[in-house]
Parts: structure tokens; C-alpha cells; sequence
């Protein structure tokens, strides 16, 4: 698409074929990687297209894997294989053009662990992996040793993002969401940008886009009252403006915000007792699982009922002062 006079070029004019962006380079401005079932409808084959005169080459015939791991280079470096019992296999391909089984995962980790990326030189994957651990960590994997080094954890919650260095192919910081996305910095390079773009809005940060310069970000806040709004991020001048939101028509309405919230199921007692002058503390605890949701707090007291046009939402907007001073209460 030409972002002046928006018009679209089809680089897959195929009938009844489903495409899919396999790999973008900046070491490749002008071609992508794309996956298309043109062959076989159940496989995607990995092609080369040239987005200028949209010539498209074969790179890696599909003979029944569930998809392909490539590098910047668009190399072909590995392949994922479904198990039978419902795990995954993770194959690299050797110098020979073969593939070897690299990593295999059960059934109980296989939405958890997945290659990320490789490193500037190639000869270390990053990847989520939950295997023999509660939550699902960031680690460095070093293909020529199987040497595993963990790059970060967050024991209640799994990663759910990093941000990579666009050319250096450095892990920068990384984020966890058990009650709301929380980013780490791992680089003090970008310690100072995290800290400042979290008091850009009451929101969860998204890392969109970014110029391979790293000075300038495209920032997102996805926030519980407001539509998902987007920033322009110039690090240098060390300043985001706001740019636009996704739901314009929202931006001006009054909605009711939701706050994390996480309830321990189990057993909790305790006594004080006085014995000889002295006080002693004693008790139980015993707490299974905690399990996390979100409650929103009613914007309107009941006297706007007469007010309002009855409708079949309307009850979720209406509550109670005595609610609302309750939870106050508590929350100070």
C-alpha cells in the first residue's frame, strides 16, 4: 500500500490461497518472506517476493511442518513439528540442508515455549520456555552447546513481551502480566525510557514500532477507560506526544474503569496469647491457588435512574454511594 496515494499493489494475486508474513529485514528493504498454501492448502511454503516488481521465488518447500523459525539473513533455520501426544518439536536445520530435533515439548509446555529470535551473530536463539518451571521464562539458548542461560523470570506470571534492539539483536527488557503488564529493563541504556513512558498514562505499555535508530518508538497504552491510544516516543528529546486512539468515537466518553483485583483461596488464623507477660503470636496459613479477575466500580448514584433512558446496560452503570464510600474506606 502507498501511504501517499494509498493505492494496493496485490503482490499474492492467487484465487483461493491464504498468505502469510513470514519475515521482515531491515537487511532486505525491498522483499519479504511470505508463507502460502498455493501447493497444498493444509502447508505453507516460504517465498521470497520482491515488493517493487512483486517477483516471488521458492525458499523452503513445506513437506508437513506446522511452521518455519528464519532469521534477518532469510535463512530457514528451523521447523516446528506437532507431536502425537500434543507437543511440539523445534528442528534446526544443519549445514546439509537436514533437520535435527533440537528441542522437544510436552504437551503441558507447548503454549508456553517457542523460539523468539536468534542474536547479531546467529549462534544463540532467544525463546519462552516453561519446561521444568512454574511460569514461562526468557532464555538465551546457545545452538552450539545447548546451553541454556535465563535471561528473565517472573515467578507468578509468564512473559508475555520483550523488546529487542533493532540491529543489535540485544534483549532490552521484558514484561510479565499477572494482574497488569509490567515491564523489566534488562539494558540500563533504555531503564530511563521505561521509567518515563510509565508516567505518560495510567495505562499497560506497548512497544509498537520503532526506527532502526532506536531514537523514535510508536507507543501504545491500552487503558481499562479509555479506547487504546498510540504515542510518538523521541528519546532523544526525551518527550511522547499523543498521536491518535483507536475508537475516536470513545475518546469523549465517560466509561467505568476496572481494577486488578486477586482473591487467595485457602485458610488463614491467628492467635495472640499472654503468657507470664509476654505476648506470643500463633496460627495457621494455609493458601491454594489465588486467582486474579477485574471489578469495575459504578459511575452514577441510583437518583439518576429517572434521569436516564432505560436500557439493558444500564444497571452496570448505576450503583450505590454506600458501595462506592465502602470501598474507598478500604482502599485508604
Amino acid at each position: 500500500v502507498d501511504v501517499t496515494t494509498g493505492e494496493e499493489i496485490d503482490l499474492t494475486p492467487l484465487e483461493g490461497v491464504r498468505a502469510n508474513i513470514v519475515q521482515v529485514s531491515h537487511k532486505h528493504p525491498e522483499e519479504i518472506l511470505v508463507g502460502l498454501n498455493d501447493r497444498d492448502p493444509r502447508l505453507h511454503d516460504v517465498y521470497r517476493i520482491n515488493l517493487v516488481n512483486g517477483e516471488r521465488t521458492l525458499v523452503e518447500e513445506n513437506p508437513g511442518y506446522a511452521g518455519f523459525v528464519t532469521d534477518d539473513d532469510y535463512n530457514v533455520r528451523m521447523a516446528a513439528q506437532p507431536t502425537p501426544s500434543g507437543g511440539m518439536n523445534y528442528l534446526m536445520k544443519n549445514d546439509d540442508g537436514e533437520y535435527e530435533t533440537l528441542i522437544e515439548v510436552g504437551m503441558e509446555d507447548m503454549l508456553t515455549t517457542s523460539p523468539v529470535g536468534f542474536d547479531k551473530d546467529g549462534g544463540v536463539l532467544y525463546m519462552l520456555d516453561s519446561t521444568d518451571r512454574n511460569t514461562a521464562a526468557l532464555v538465551a539458548m546457545d545452538l552450539a552447546s545447548g546451553e541454556k542461560t535465563k535471561l528473565f523470570e517472573d515467578a507468578k506470571s509468564d512473559i508475555v513481551d520483550a523488546v529487542v534492539h533493532p540491529t543489535e539483536y540485544t534483549v532490552e527488557a521484558a514484561a510479565s502480566n499477572y494482574d497488569r503488564k509490567s515491564w523489566t529493563t534488562l539494558d540500563d541504556a533504555v531503564k530511563g525510557d521505561f521509567e518515563y513512558l510509565a508516567t505518560v498514562a495510567d495505562g499497560d505499555l506497548e512497544i509498537v514500532a520503532g526506527s532502526l535508530d532506536h531514537n523514535d518508538w510508536i507507543v501504545g497504552y491500552e487503558l481499562s477507560d479509555k479506547p487504546f491510544s498510540y504515542y510518538h516516543y523521541d528519546r532523544e528529546a526525551g518527550e511522547a506526544k499523543y498521536l491518535f486512539s483507536n475508537r475516536s468515537a470513545l475518546e469523549a466518553a465517560r466509561l467505568a474503569p476496572m481494577y486488578p483485583v486477586c482473591l487467595a483461596a485457602g485458610a488463614l488464623w491467628f492467635e495472640e496469647l499472654h503468657s507470664a507477660g509476654r505476648k506470643v503470636l500463633i496460627g495457621a496459613s494455609a493458601v491454594g491457588i489465588f486467582i486474579g479477575l477485574f471489578i469495575s466500580l459504578p459511575l452514577l448514584p441510583p437518583s439518576s435512574m429517572s434521569t436516564l433512558d432505560a436500557t439493558g446496560e444500564l444497571g452496570e452503570t448505576v450503583g450505590w454511594p454506600e458501595l462506592i464510600d465502602q470501598v474507598v474506606t478500604i482502599y485508604e
